[in-house]
Formats: structure tokens, sequence, C-alpha cells
């Protein structure tokens, strides 16, 4: 029973397991700081153990016992994310981009209209909602033309059957077109950019030209004109650690430029001096959490790390599932092939393909979501079976496939993520302690509309 609970610093229980967090006694935390063992306990102080069972029970009731109704996911048919790769070329030739400059090892290719309505029409005719429905690439601005044709055909055919539109571009290219369709449909962008025009060094176009100044311009006009974009993803680069730049340093740059709140930080990668070896440093970290925190409460600068902090708080972990493509999540490319997700289209023996939209085939489709299902099941693989963070973990199962590996990260990324859980449950708790911190959580959240409906 022991082995799912997490012993706060103060007095609470966290069941890593269920996601229930529990406050107990000061004798109950004493025993439990005492003995990580439940078997030890029994043996050693048999008198204590009988004494706290009762609450070891308790601590470890399935989340039904406490009247939480869980959805199977045949009661449950909606897509959370349905991704349209619309053009796997791109405008720029980012030295780090692990999609082979948005091509995905493919031919280049643009998805015709045709293709993007069987996409919709077949997706909604298999899930009952989608919750949002977005642009990818390559670069999804070189096919502007089409995003208007299909946001049209969205507002006409499905109004009531999505929540939001979205885009993910490099804001490389920024007609005026561009920005009335932006508008018009009210798209939530994100792009990238990592940090200042020297920061921002691999980030180069076709011609090997940074692309910093550009991409600066098009997102203040982007600003003015739309309100838009509403995140940046930064990756992080031996340049940063060439003038000491952390990711708090970078992104209260981006926030203080931009006036944009809300960042995903990506793991460091490094550069050989000819430019060629690329590598993650494993070890390398997003802004510690509880400078995430302080930074998101004090100046509304909001990262991942508030994101897994609320998904804890609100108990929308991941769950069963090490990722949720596949499941929530769908991608469809240029040709119509689907995929769980864009990262599956690396995978050159092309094993998690789920057919394509414009001959849709049910059976085959449905018989490869289950594959993939499985693939990105914890109940799959016994170190997730046996790990307390059973229901807090996630893993790209994508890059693991695309790397001819069949199981989840090595000790060390599990130790590490461990710690990181740890880390955050102690942060829940330190809210719970001070109500004013997390009523002014609550409150960024709102004004954000980042998870507001959790609250």
């Amino acid at each position: 029973m022991l082995d799912n609970l997490y012993i706060t610093s103060k007095n609470y229980i966290y069941n890593q397991k269920t996601g229930r967090l529990f406050k107990v006694s000061n004798d109950v935390k004493k025993v439990l700081d005492e003995y990580n063992c439940e078997k030890k306990l029994k043996e050693d102080n048999p008198t204590i153990y009988k004494k706290i069972l009762p609450t070891l029970k308790i601590l470890n009731e399935p989340n039904k016992v406490h009247g939480r109704k869980i959805k199977s996911e045949s009661q449950v048919n909606n897509l959370s994310t349905l991704q349209l790769v619309i053009s796997n070329e791109c405008n720029l030739s980012c030295r780090y981009c692990y999609a082979c400059c948005g091509t995905y090892k493919r031919s280049i290719g643009k998805m015709d209209f045709e293709v993007a309505v069987a996409a919709i029409d077949s997706m909604f005719s298999l899930y009952n909602d989608i919750e949002v429905i977005t642009f990818f690439g390559g670069e999804p601005l070189l096919q502007i033309d089409l995003i208007e044709k299909v946001c049209e055909y969205l507002s006409t055919n499905y109004k009531e059957r999505y929540s939001t539109i979205g885009m993910m571009s490099n804001l490389y290219e920024l007609t005026s077109k561009a920005v009335h369709v932006i508008k018009k449909y009210k798209i939530n962008i994100a792009t990238s950019l990592d940090g200042d025009e020297f920061h921002n060094g691999h980030r180069i176009t076709k011609e090997g030209k940074n692309s910093f100044t550009q991409v600066a311009n098009n997102i203040h006009c982007l600003q003015k004109e739309a309100g838009q974009p509403l995140a940046i993803e930064v990756t992080m680069t031996n340049l940063h650690n060439d003038i000491e730049w952390s990711a708090s340093d970078v992104t209260d740059y981006l926030a203080k430029e931009f006036q944009v709140n809300n960042f995903t930080v990506n793991a460091m990668m490094s550069f050989d001096k000819n430019m060629n070896a690329l590598e993650y440093i494993q070890d390398s970290e997003d802004v510690p959490v509880e400078e995430a925190l302080e930074r998101f409460l004090d100046k509304g600068i909001c990262s991942m790390r508030i994101n897994d902090l609320i998904s804890i708080i609100t108990d929308k972990m991941c769950g069963d599932r090490l990722c949720n493509a596949g499941n929530g999540q769908l991608s469809i490319f240029p040709n119509g092939d689907i995929f769980p997700c864009h990262i599956y289209a690396l995978d050159e023996k092309q094993r998690f393909r789920l057919g394509n939209v414009v001959k849709l085939d049910e059976v085959y489709f449905n018989r490869k979501r289950k594959e993939i299902n499985l693939f990105n099941s914890k109940k799959a693989y016994d170190k997730c079976e046996e790990c307390a963070a059973y229901n807090l973990c996630t893993s790209c199962m994508g890059m693991e496939l695309v790397n001819d590996r069949s199981m989840p990260h090595d000790n060390s990324y599990c130790d590490r993520y461990r710690k990181y859980f740890n880390e955050l449950i102690e942060l829940y708790v330190d809210l719970l302690e001070y109500p004013a911190k997390m009523d002014l959580l609550k409150k960024r959240l709102k004004e954000m509309n980042v998870l507001c409906k959790s609250f």
C-alpha cells in the first residue's frame, strides 16, 4: 500500500496512482515518514500497523469509491485534437528541425480542399465532437487560401461540434490576407522563437539568413491587428549557454518584447563545431518548478510547468496512457494519410499509419487504433505498471518508435521525472496551505483563458 504514496513535507499524502491528496494526523505522518515498506511496518510494529490500517485503506481507495464517475472510452467518443498537416513544405531550414525541414522524410506536398473536406467529414463521422482543429506543417501559412476555405467549411457545417481552431506557424511570412483570415475565424496562433537575434541563430531561411527580424516584425504586426500569437515555443541550444541565458531569461525577454505569456520550452540541443552533430542534453531543465509558479503568480508567465501543476490539481493527468496520440489526437497529412500524430509519420516503416481519409476503411482504422493504444499503454510495460508515478508520467512513444526502441525512456529519465512530479506535488500542497496563492493562481488562469474551465 505504501509504494504508491508520496509523503509530502507537510501533513499531506498524495496517492500517485489514484491522483488523490489526503491530509493526515501528525501520528500517521510520523509513521509513514519512518516506514516506506508496508511489510516492514507490519513486522516491526504490528500494533501501530493495525492502528493506522484503516487510514491506509482510505489512502488507497480507488477514485470510484468517492463518487467520481469514470467514463469509458465508448462513452466519451470525442477527439481532443485533429491536426491537419496542410503542407509539408517549409520556408525555413532550422538546424535542429526533427521533421527534416517539415517534410517528415516525404516528398513535398500540399493538401487540396477535397482532401481537407474528406478529413473533416470522416473525423466528424467517427467522433461526436473535436475540441481543437489545428493547422500544422511544414509551414501552414503557405496554404492561406486553403486555410480560409477550410475555416469557412467548418463554420458552415460543424459550427457546434468544435471549440477552437489553432495554428502552429513560424510567422516568417504574414500577408494581409493571412491577418484577415486569422482575425475573421479567431484562429489561435502559436509560433517559435528562441530569444533575441543571437539566440535565434539556428532558425534560418533556406539561404542561411537569421529569421529573427522578419518574424519579430510579423509578431508585432499580428498582435496589433489580431491579438495573436497566444504562445511561443522555445528550443534551448548551445547559443543560450554561450552567454549564460537560462530558460527564465529567454521567456522573460520574449514576454517583455512581444507581450506573450504562454511558453513551451524544449530540451537543450547542442551542435558540434561544424554544426553537424546534434544531440539532446537530457538533463537540461525548463524553468525550475518553484520559480515557474512564482513567475506565473507575479507576472502571468505560463510554461509547461504550470500546465503540469494544473493537471495534478485538477486530476487531468495522462492516466493509463504514456501519450494521447491515436486516442485523443490524430494527424492527417497532405495526401490524406492518417497518423496518431505528426511524429509517427517519421517512421519509415509506416507501422502506425491508420489509413487514408479519401477512402477510409473503418475496420482497418479501428484495428490500427487499438494497436497504437496498446503501444501507448502503460499496462504494456512492467516498469510502468510498477511505478508509483503511474498516473502522472508521459512519454513520446512516437520518438521511441522512430528510433526503433520498444520501451519508454531509460531509468535515469524515470528517476528524473519522479523527482519532478514530487516537486509539483509539494507546490500543490503549498497552495493548499496558502489559500491566497490558490486564489491568485485561479485568477491568473482565468485572465489567460488557460485551463480556466477547470475552475
